[in-house]
């Protein structure tokens, strides 16, 4: 089962090695730790109960939200 949470700053690392797998120009580890100080922006963590699975960055401006990033690891696709 897959259980989303809201990520945190401990979380910085899984999220940053799951861009590097994911996408040919990821986010700098910079770009990442930004989003977690920008109260405009969360950021969401998938597990599977044992390890971070995937992650997603949403920007909220109400009434309205983007989708900044999303990614999932190669191995649960």
């Amino acid at each position: 089962m897959i259980n989303v949470r809201e990520a945190t700053e401990n979380d910085i690392d899984r999220i940053f090695n799951i861009e590097n797998e994911s996408f040919t120009v990821p986010w700098s580890r910079e770009m990442i730790e930004e989003t977690f100080e920008n109260k405009y922006t969360k950021v969401f963590a998938a597990d599977d109960g044992e390890k971070m699975v995937g992650y997603a960055s949403v920007g909220l401006m109400v009434p309205d939200a983007e989708l900044l990033s999303i990614a999932v690891k190669t191995d649960r696709r």
